[in-house]
């Protein structure tokens, strides 16, 4: 071997070391590119998941004191001249009053934890009721009570309806014996804890 040729091997294995060392330079940076871009990808991952459950709604509940408040008065009406109901001497308060239990026991039931109620009073009255009357949102359900007398005397019929505009209605209408259990029961369907019906 000449000395040409020992310089030119050398030369070869010092190009080949600066690959080397270069490749194992970048080898590093590149091991921990990779490693922030799987944390980077699972804080991402995380936050789609976090933003996707914000955005999905809560369900409300309508209170329609319109509906209720009306079948308790035509329904005193047409009883009128059956004796007397001690009820009927003013069955709008008396059904408000059935309201407000509703509503203690709602604020109260750990099974009604992230449903809202609202009322709806009428065309006129009662913005949250009516924007969500309007939303037609699939997690919106208009609740209606038809007491016809005293509830303490016997189960009130309710019915509980869905709102959504591009689902299938679903249509619960029951009778509960306890403002307790009404409440349970529409707070169970509207946070959809029961089993799907098709």
């Amino acid at each position: 071997m000449t000395e040409a040729d020992l310089a030119m091997r050398l030369e070869r294995l010092k190009h080949e070391y600066r690959l080397r060392s270069a490749v194992l330079r970048v080898n590093v940076p590149l091991r921990i590119q990779n490693a922030v871009c799987l944390a980077g990808a699972l804080i991402l991952m995380v936050l789609i998941m976090a933003c996707g459950n914000a955005s999905r709604r809560h369900p409300v509940i309508v209170l329609n004191d319109w509906h209720n408040l009306d079948y308790a008065e035509s329904a005193c009406k047409s009883r009128a001249g059956l004796g007397y109901d001690p009820w009927c001497i003013d069955p709008k308060m008396s059904a408000l009053d059935y309201e407000s239990q509703l509503e203690g026991i709602f604020a109260a039931e750990p099974a009604c934890r992230g449903v809202s109620l609202v009322h709806w009073e009428g065309p006129r009255n009662s913005k949250e009721g009516e924007i969500a009357l309007a939303r037609k949102s699939p997690s919106d359900w208009n609740l209606m009570l038809d007491m016809d007398s005293d509830p303490r005397d016997r189960p009130v019929s309710w019915s509980l309806i869905n709102l959504g505009k591009d689902t299938p209605k679903i249509f619960a209408s029951m009778e509960a014996r306890t403002p307790s259990e009404l409440v349970l029961d529409a707070c169970h369907i509207a946070r959809h804890a029961g089993g799907d019906v098709h």
